[in-house]
């Protein structure tokens, strides 16, 4: 009867024992991973090993115990991101160490934070699971440029992160701006204050862009009125902002793209390289609170063209001298003035005049730019706020002439 127990129980590890080991992440390996790659033993990333490839395979196979589901990732996907060296969480995040399905694919308990911490650690914190159009975001820490057709949404918020100028008031990496939060880890930060790392600080950044007073009482940020696509775009980009950093030999050198020619494409250069939109407006627009300023809001600058030239055709002149590079500040021409007097104002600031005399000063102010702006650039930035006039309004300018 003894004898007849111990063969019971040899046969039952014979069955379930390669199975356990291909789980537990133990040096065994099943028949069917003899014939195929095997994972790595650690994550390019994390310097722990996947586990996730334990159960999922590329090119459609099943996982390396000849369990899980098939890697849904498509082959073009695959065949570029030298899988399953990186492994699954490299992109997805979720938890890589852990041998519940649940738990490594966010659906289980999240990670707490530990109490009394401003700025927690995320070091051995769960990373909440990547999945639809959010898995673009794991695409930033090898693409840094500005576009990337494999990753539209990320490459839109991108995008609408310059064209809104958030850079003005945001510190991310080589931008010591103070007035807004730090950027620089901000999808691996517990943004809506709940003491945990979850899928509700993916909620609330979205809500957040969509009206941030909404979310946060008092808040500066203007309300841009994004759309949903908007909104979404950067969200994406907020969870790329880890902070992270890949070996060299992963990362794709960002392609800088062509030197711009003209004067209002320099300009423009300029103009979201200090993030004037984000004071101004989208657009030069305006629309940006600034409590007890005259009017309330930060200066529109799309219509400044109609204080510093005549005509459409004095405004392409100016562009034309700006160009063959005029020396207009020595230029003795008086329609020349009011364009001279918008640089002498980028150059030296200007603080806004209170709408009641006793309250409070406005928060926002115009800083002088004389040691970031200069020379060309100047220039260039003025005849670039030249540029944002509506081509109807000057249509309407002419119409309103005197015959």
């Amino acid at each position: 009867m003894r004898w007849t127990k111990v063969i019971i129980v040899f046969a039952a590890l014979a069955l379930v024992g390669p199975i356990l080991c291909a789980r537990s992440g133990a040096g065994f390996s099943s028949p069917r991973a003899k014939d195929g790659p095997k994972p790595p033993t650690s994550s390019a990333s994390s310097g722990f090993r996947d586990r996730c490839l334990n159960c999922h395979f590329p090119m459609g196979e099943a996982g390396l115990a000849g369990i899980g589901k098939p890697c849904r990732c498509p082959e073009e996907i695959l065949s570029k991101h030298l899988f399953p060296d990186l492994g699954c969480t490299a992109c997805h995040r979720g938890d890589r160490k852990t041998r519940r399905v649940k738990k490594a694919h966010g659906r289980a308990s999240v990670a707490r934070l530990p109490l009394f911490s401003a700025e927690p650690s995320t070091e051995n914190l769960d990373r909440p699971f990547l999945s639809g159009v959010y898995v673009q975001a794991a695409c930033g820490k090898c693409h840094p440029g500005s576009e990337l057709p494999g990753a539209p949404v990320l490459s839109h918020g991108r995008m609408l992160f310059t064209e809104l100028g958030c850079i003005a008031c945001h510190r991310l990496k080589g931008h010591p701006n103070d007035v807004g939060v730090d950027l620089t880890e901000a999808g691996l930060k517990d943004v809506n204050r709940d003491g945990r790392l979850d899928l509700l600080d993916r909620a609330w950044l979205l809500r957040h862009f969509k009206d941030p007073s909404a979310v946060r009482e008092g808040s500066w940020m203007a309300n841009y009125k994004l759309t949903d696509e908007e909104a979404t775009a950067l969200t994406v980009l907020m969870l790329s902002f880890t902070g992270e950093a890949l070996p060299g030999r992963y990362v794709i050198p960002s392609n800088p793209g062509p030197e711009p020619k003209s004067a209002v494409d320099r300009g423009k250069r300029v103009f979201e390289l200090w993030g004037c939109a984000g004071c101004h407006g989208r657009g030069g627009r305006g629309g940006v609170r600034n409590p007890n300023a005259k009017g309330g809001e930060i200066p529109q600058l799309f219509k400044l063209a109609d204080t510093i030239v005549n005509d459409k055709e004095e405004a392409e002149k100016l562009r034309m001298l700006v160009e063959s590079g005029a020396d207009i500040d020595h230029d003795p021409a008086a329609w020349l003035d009011e364009f001279r007097k918008i640089k002498t104002g980028i150059v030296e600031g200007k603080r806004p005049e209170k709408e009641d005399p006793k309250g409070l000063p406005p928060p926002l102010t115009m800083p002088g730019w004389r040691e970031k702006i200069q020379g060309r650039d100047l220039d260039y930035l003025a005849v670039y706020i030249m540029s944002l006039f509506p081509a109807e309004a000057w249509e309407s300018w002419e119409d309103d002439k005197p015959k």
